[in-house]
């Protein structure tokens, strides 16, 4: 039987047109923790959180709270968090959390009234010259260090997190406040950056897009019932249906880029449901029936999604 959680189990929250004659999936896999814990006892404790300003003081104890909590709602729960002991040790450092407004100067075209005499007569005359114009831009940053040892101190990870955004202000204004949307950004950027340090520490739940091309006639609405097949996880007619158009396209003689784009489809569906080397298989036959059109990185993407794979079994999460 597979495990759900090795094979992905595909949570549909919505079917969209990602582009002309493409359909996509949107769906919730379950990622690997990048430091494995089982080795150090499958546990981890929470340090404190340290504010490399004053100003950072408030929101380097509720990034460490929300820290906690993902390490909490770790899937499967095979990571424990312990309030001290743990076999992991994880410290942060906010050297970053701030919204600023970033201003300079840039030359632009305007007009401008000056006297000039005519036949002895003075009169106004309206010239164009460069005027120098300031603009002001807000960039929202929040940087955290994150420090992780094992109990004994060894020095396991230890990097950045930063997440930054920039947006426009109104530039006819002399230094004009910070817009709502800048503050709102802020705290987007805070749980991006939570986000990616529980991915250090623990199994987590990641959104991700699957996309897939439409089909021709007289496959279109086989492949259009594939996809609605892979949103709610049911791979095995998923590939049904998509060899059933391979079926029907081939006798209708299609143009073998019609074709090739069918079996990259089959080898999405492969690839998510863990069948690897079938899903290389349908890889390569697009690539052999439309060379050039960039169907051999699926072979790159398979073996990424192997380790990832074989991963999720060290920490615990293996096939039942």
């Amino acid at each position: 039987m597979r495990h759900p959680l090795i094979h992905f189990a595909l949570i549909l929250t919505g079917l969209a047109l990602a582009a002309c004659g493409t359909s996509s999936v949107q769906m919730v896999v379950v990622q690997p923790a990048l430091l494995n814990a089982r080795p150090y006892g499958g546990s981890v404790s929470l340090a404190g959180f340290q504010a490399m300003h004053p100003d950072y003081a408030e929101v380097a104890g509720q990034m460490r709270l929300e820290l906690q909590q993902r390490i909490l709602q770790s899937v499967g729960g095979v990571v424990a968090l312990r309030e001290y002991g743990g076999g992991l040790v994880a410290a942060g450092q906010v050297d970053d959390y701030s919204v600023r407004l970033v201003e300079g100067m840039r030359a632009q075209k305007c007009q401008e009234d000056v006297e000039v005499e005519q036949n002895g007569v003075k009169v106004k005359q309206s010239v164009e010259r460069d005027c120098p114009m300031k603009w002001f831009d807000w960039h929202a940053r929040v940087a955290v260090l994150l420090r992780v040892t094992t109990a004994q101190g060894q020095v396991l990870y230890l990097r950045h997190h930063v997440a930054e955004m920039t947006g426009k202000t109104d530039e006819q204004r002399d230094r004009p406040p910070l817009p709502k949307e800048a503050h709102a950004t802020l705290q987007k950027l805070r749980a991006q950056v939570v986000d990616e340090m529980a991915q250090v520490l623990s199994p987590q739940r990641v959104q991700v897009t699957a996309t897939f091309y439409d089909c021709e006639d007289p496959a279109e609405s086989v492949c259009e019932h594939a996809v609605k097949f892979m949103a709610n996880s049911q791979y095995d007619q998923a590939v049904a249906a998509y060899t059933e158009a391979i079926r029907l396209l081939t006798d209708a003689k299609v143009e073998r880029d019609e074709l090739a784009k069918v079996y990259w489809n089959r080898g999405v569906v492969y690839e998510y449901s863990r069948q690897f080397d079938l899903a290389i298989a349908d890889y390569r036959k697009a690539d052999e029936l439309d060379p050039g059109e960039g169907y051999l990185h699926g072979v790159d993407s398979v073996e990424r999604t192997r380790i990832r794979h074989e991963q999720l079994i060290d920490q615990g999460l293996g096939a039942q």
